[in-house]
């Protein structure tokens, strides 16, 4: 009787086990509230290199084990009229109590090099930074690291750079209500670079009035029109410094002087105009997005001239510049000579034509 009493409470006991153990398996992980704003709520279109475009057909969301699950499907178009082939895509988004980890299927989706990856980690702040594993499309592990380089609360905006060992870096910018919105990849080859990525196209119900709408278009539209040459990382690495470091202009100029100062070449015209104060008004929240080189001249005395389209941001309205870079290598490092705006095509004729006159040729 005692060993039937024993037996009988060993197997409540092992049924009070398995219960618990299901009861832990079937528990939902509460995803976090300030991580959810960052995901994407409705469709959109995208735009990136040599006509690359994908458009995002449906997005839903729905609870699991793991926290809430968001999953984005699309098509991959050569552009909006023509549809390739083989081009669906999926981006799946998981978002737990500290982080959003993100899934992509697809080959012809211009997207990271990791076909997984955690995506944000809290707190959301400038520098918070977290390692991970992650592999490429080869299988090839790698040691991974995120970092929060820009919070912005008014806009909703952060700026997020993925590095590796190797030297190789993603930057993507997340919005509110939106998902990633800008995003891009470095190429290498040898000591050549080259950044690929994808933007969003069309701005949200924020853009209140038609006229800031075709004045966006018209930036993106430039900023589309060219395509991204392979150039020295050095070069890049310079440019891309400067043009983060303008946008802060406004509202710090001795911050900004004491960042660009390194890059300049002392008694140039570069360090000239860096020292010219803003006079005026300026844009509010003025932001850097995204940079684009789409080539580089060389001169016979080593004087290379960079093109690079910018793309800013002021509240609601884009702004691109079509800008020209001089620089010249010195003790192994490039350093900037000039810059200025790239004259429009009717400038450059009739500055031939004074030149002309004024020689007699």
């Amino acid at each position: 009787m005692r060993r039937f009493i024993i037996m009988l409470a060993g197997a409540i006991g092992l049924i009070f086990v398995l219960t618990g153990c299901h009861v832990l398996d079937t528990a939902t992980v509460q995803a976090s509230d300030v991580l959810l704003e960052y995901m994407p709520e409705s469709e959109g279109n995208f735009s990136g290199d040599g006509g690359y475009y994908h458009e995002i057909q449906s997005v839903d969301r729905q609870e699991s084990k793991s926290g809430t699950v968001v999953v984005m499907r699309g098509q991959i178009r050569k552009d909006s009229a023509q549809t390739l082939e083989s081009d669906r895509f999926e981006i799946v988004w998981t978002v737990d109590a500290d982080k959003i980890l993100q899934e992509t299927e697809g080959e012809l989706l211009n997207e990271s090099r990791f076909s997984e990856l955690e995506l944000v980690h809290l707190p959301l702040q400038i520098g918070t930074t977290w390692q991970f594993k992650a592999k490429d499309s080869g299988g090839t592990a790698y040691d991974v690291t995120g970092r929060i380089e820009k919070m912005d609360e008014t806009s909703g905006v952060l700026e997020i750079l993925y590095t590796t060992k190797d030297g190789y870096e993603e930057r993507r910018t997340l919005r509110k209500g939106l998902g990633t919105t800008d995003f891009l990849k470095k190429l290498t080859y040898k000591t050549a670079v080259a950044y690929t990525g994808y933007h969003l196209m069309i701005e949200t119900e924020a853009a209140t009035t038609s006229a800031e709408e075709a004045e966006n278009s018209d930036a993106i539209q430039l900023y589309d029109s060219r395509e991204p040459a392979t150039v020295d990382e050095g070069i890049w690495a310079l440019i891309y410094a400067f043009d983060k470091a303008w946008a802060e202009k406004a509202e710090n100029e001795d911050v900004f002087r004491t960042t660009v100062q390194p890059l300049v070449e002392t008694g140039s015209a570069a360090e000239e105009k860096v020292n010219i104060e803003f006079e005026g008004e300026t844009l509010p929240d003025l932001s850097f997005e995204a940079m684009k080189i789409y080539g580089v001249e060389e001169a016979h005395n080593g004087v290379i001239s960079a093109f690079v389209l910018e793309k800013y941001q002021s509240g609601k309205k884009l702004y691109v510049n079509d800008m020209v870079y001089v620089l010249i290598k010195k003790d192994g490092s490039y350093v900037l000579m000039d810059f200025y705006p790239k004259p429009a095509p009717e400038e450059v004729e009739a500055e031939t034509v004074t030149t002309d006159a004024a020689t007699g040729e």
